[in-house]
């Protein structure tokens, strides 16, 4: 069975359970996504398609990146959990590194 990416994210939005502020950190990072790729097939979406996009992220924080790749991630596990796919084109990928020459950091050392 197919189904659009866009499709995708409205089941994955309507899950009961979702407070309003959950909702709506979703849509504000799922929505740029969806427009660039909301009609196609989420077999289509893949590994490099993805990764792409999230390297195209640049003008945010380290933080605000993970939070980025970490709700697009969930997005493709809850579609291996309905069964729409068999692996998570993300489960590899790996998380950004801070920036130091814009002073981010991982601690408070």
């Amino acid at each position: 069975m197919t189904i659009t990416l866009a499709a995708l994210t409205t089941q994955f939005l309507d899950r009961p359970g979702l407070t309003n502020s959950t909702i709506r950190t979703y849509e504000y990072v799922l929505i740029p996504l969806l427009q660039l790729y909301g009609r196609w097939s989420i077999e289509i979406v893949d590994y490099e398609i993805l990764v792409e996009y999230l390297s195209g992220i640049t003008k945010v924080k380290f933080t605000t990146h993970h939070k980025h790749q970490a709700v697009i991630t969930a997005l493709f596990n809850f579609a291996v959990e309905q069964g729409y796919i068999k692996l998570n084109p993300l489960a590899r990928y790996p998380r950004c590194k801070p920036q130091i020459e814009k002073g981010e950091h991982n601690s408070d050392e």
